[in-house]
């Protein structure tokens, strides 16, 4: 998501986790913030990453690691940390950072971080990689709030000289200039009665595209094998757009608009249909210029078509 906002909602983001219920809660972000350049995969990429040497021009490696610098934030994660954790986890790291280099464009950069404070998951893996091909290193520039340790291979983030949780982060360069660009761009799409705006010009035939935050009920949803949806514009009906939550917190203009007050907003938020008159139609409800939602009026109110996960919630 921070990503997503830093490229102001351009280009492409390729979201991976191997794990599919963690990718359950980034679902509803990616739609509630009206995010159109992000796409979740759900990928063993070990098996799939020879197919996209040379492609990335970034990569975030958040890799799988023992937990210890969440020890202050949950105690379960100290009891179930273990040097056989350290040892196992640090073997499947060095696996995941020689793949990633390898899909990593020349001249692209990568980020290799864990939630870890151990040696052996942190610079001991980014010294791997150097080790075994021809990665250099970004340097992160001193701050009172990082620790570098003798090696000087990336920087450590400790709960009692940062206020957060522990975490470790190194930046690491791939030498070489590449042209190699991918042409992104949205298109519209019309499939079993659903028009989405599609991200094209990748190659999305080895990935597991699972949708891009789009959560919308099971039998309405649209699953592309060898494309990846950006935003779900709505289900096409007789003469109408059933409008999806995604698409109005996404969409810049709208031909029916409403402005409404704090008041208002938290009585829409709990459910409620607006007691508003004299709207008639489709009209996208907006509050301090945030899009809220796209509602239908008949004359008499505005029905309430929010999605359960955003009912009730202090949102705003």
């Amino acid at each position: 998501i921070q990503a997503s906002l830093i490229m102001n909602n351009e280009g492409l983001i390729i979201s991976n986790d191997i794990s599919f219920p963690r990718i359950k809660a980034l679902y509803e972000n990616i739609e509630r913030l009206g995010r159109s350049n992000i796409v979740i995969t759900n990928n063993d990429f070990s098996k799939i990453y020879h197919h996209y040497i040379d492609t990335f021009d970034k990569i975030i490696l958040d890799a799988p690691c023992s937990g210890s610098g969440m020890f202050r934030k949950d105690n379960k994660m100290i009891d179930d940390w273990s040097m056989n954790k350290v040892i196992k986890n640090s073997i499947i790291q060095k696996e995941l950072i020689l793949q990633a280099y390898k899909m990593l464009k020349p001249s692209g950069i990568m980020v290799y971080s864990t939630c870890s404070f151990s040696y052996e998951e942190d610079e001991e893996v980014v010294k791997y990689l150097l080790d075994n091909t021809d990665a250099s290193l970004i340097n992160i520039e001193d701050n009172k709030y990082f620790y570098k340790s003798e090696s000087k291979i990336g920087i450590h983030l400790f709960p009692h000289i940062f206020k957060g949780e522990g975490h470790y982060i190194c930046l690491i360069q791939k030498p070489g200039i590449s042209n190699k660009k991918i042409p992104i761009k949205l298109v519209k799409v019309s499939k079993d009665n659903m028009l989405s705006l599609i991200n094209i010009g990748f190659n999305y035939k080895f990935l597991n595209v699972i949708k891009n935050g789009i959560k919308t009920h099971e039998d309405i949803m649209v699953y592309y094998k060898n494309g990846a949806k950006a935003v779900l514009i709505g289900e096409s009906l007789k003469k109408n757009i059933k409008y999806s939550y995604h698409y109005a917190s996404y969409v810049k203009d709208f031909e029916n608009i409403i402005e409404i007050d704090y008041e208002t907003l938290q009585n829409y938020i709990k459910g409620n249909s607006l007691n508003i008159k004299n709207v008639y139609g489709d009209v996208l409800i907006k509050y301090q210029n945030l899009n809220v939602d796209i509602a239908k009026g008949d004359g008499k109110s505005i029905k309430n078509k929010l999605p359960n996960f955003i009912k009730n919630k202090n949102l705003y």
